[in-house]
């Protein structure tokens, strides 16, 4: 093997060992809240508001930003008329 592939093969290595132990840490702050979660009551938690969808509001309102009408002025329409290249 060359240089280059053991030093990208080495590096590669690394950051799966650096991706591995930020998993455990990030798992490891939310135990306690887990075990939390097994005492909220059954009202509690139908009380909870439910998640929105925030990927189709936002295609929604994209999708509506898109179709948003803009007038002509009417200098433009004038123009148009006046060298009879109006079509209705």
């Amino acid at each position: 093997m060359g240089r280059r592939r053991q030093k990208q093969q080495e590096k590669i290595e690394e950051l799966n060992r650096v991706y591995a132990q930020d998993q455990v840490n990030i798992k490891s702050k939310f135990v306690d809240a887990k075990r939390k979660l097994a005492d909220v009551s059954r009202e509690d938690w139908e009380s909870l508001p439910e998640a929105m969808d925030l990927v189709k509001q936002n295609k929604k309102r994209k999708a509506s930003e898109k179709q948003r009408y803009t007038p002509v002025p009417d200098s433009v329409i004038q123009s148009n008329t006046s060298f009879g290249q109006m079509d209705n």
